[in-house]
């Protein structure tokens, strides 16, 4: 997959694990596979999950200072932070969904 940042007419593609100086107006994130945003070098600071293809606009994302973006495991960074999904809220019921589900099966 891919992660175009756009500031202005300016676009910045990233396909892997990358520090970026980009004021972001819009992100399209395209293919398999899924992202972090970070306001911070280095997948630090305020982060934003890419789980799916599509366009998020800044307000989308909650703030336009993108320092770094991170390839990450879709279902693994769903599991352990499914309180933070990003653009994907229906991911949080399916969470939960499977959350109660392994719970039953571990206690039966």
């Amino acid at each position: 997959g891919s992660v175009t940042l756009y500031e202005g007419l300016e676009e910045t593609v990233v396909i892997e694990d990358e520090n970026v100086r980009v004021t972001v107006d819009k992100v399209k994130m395209e293919g398999c596979g899924c992202f972090t945003l970070h306001s911070k070098k280095d997948g630090r600071g305020k982060s934003y999950f890419l789980g799916s293809s599509g366009r998020y606009r800044a307000e989308d994302i909650g703030w336009t200072r993108v320092r770094s973006v991170i390839s990450v495991e879709c279902f693994s960074r769903v599991v352990l932070d499914y309180g933070n999904t990003g653009s994907l809220p229906e991911f949080k019921i399916n969470v939960m969904w499977i959350s109660m589900l392994l719970t039953n099966w571990v206690l039966k």
